[in-house]
Formats: C-alpha cells, sequence, structure tokens
C-alpha cells in the first residue's frame, strides 16, 4: 500500500483552532513545541491517518472540529509521547465531513 506523506512537520498552536492541519497519510512531526498540536483531516470512512512524533515534546493530535478520537470527547486531543507515533483508523464520516470517528491503533 501506498501513503502520501509528509516530513519536517512543526507543531503549532495550543488548541484545535490554531494546530498545524495535516493532509498526508504518513505525517512526521519534527518540531514539537511544549503544548503544541497537529489536526487530522476530515476523513472519508476507512481512511487512515499516521502521526509519528520525532520531536522534544509530546504532541497534542486533534481531530478535525466536530470529531473524536476514541472516547475523549468532540475535539479533545489524544497525546502522543515525544519519540512514538499513532496510526488512527475512521469509522465513520457524514455527507459534510464534520461529524468523524477516529480510533488510535496502537
Amino acid at each position: 500500500m501506498g501513503y502520501s506523506v509528509q516530513t519536517g512537520i512543526t507543531a503549532a498552536g495550543t488548541n484545535q483552532g490554531n494546530a498545524t492541519g495535516l493532509t498526508r497519510t504518513l505525517n512526521e512531526v519534527t518540531s514539537v513545541a511544549s503544548g503544541t498540536g497537529v489536526v487530522l483531516f476530515k476523513p472519508p470512512f476507512g481512511e487512515e491517518c499516521i502521526v509519528i512524533n520525532v520531536g522534544a515534546n509530546n504532541l497534542n493530535v486533534y481531530p478535525a472540529v466536530g470529531g473524536q478520537i476514541n472516547t475523549l470527547g468532540t475535539n479533545i486531543p489524544l497525546v502522543v509521547l515525544a519519540g512514538s507515533s499513532a496510526r488512527f483508523v475512521s469509522t465513520s464520516a457524514s455527507p459534510t465531513g464534520n461529524a468523524h470517528q477516529w480510533y488510535a491503533i496502537p
């Protein structure tokens, strides 16, 4: 399987509204200041997104507005520890792409 890849990503912002937006399937975040994050794209059903945190700090990974990761609640980030990664798989998407569910797969 081929992935669309983005490397050299810098995490930004301290909340979902100003975090760095992800657009690729495989994302390597290399610069992570304390408290910063990234936002997953609005997925079609069955899409996956891999986030690799090679930065020095923990990374907040937010769903797109209106979405949820695991059972964390709407718009709440999942923390990916420094030096680790997470694979996210979508199980739902609305026709407008605003309501969606991601699950982090260990």
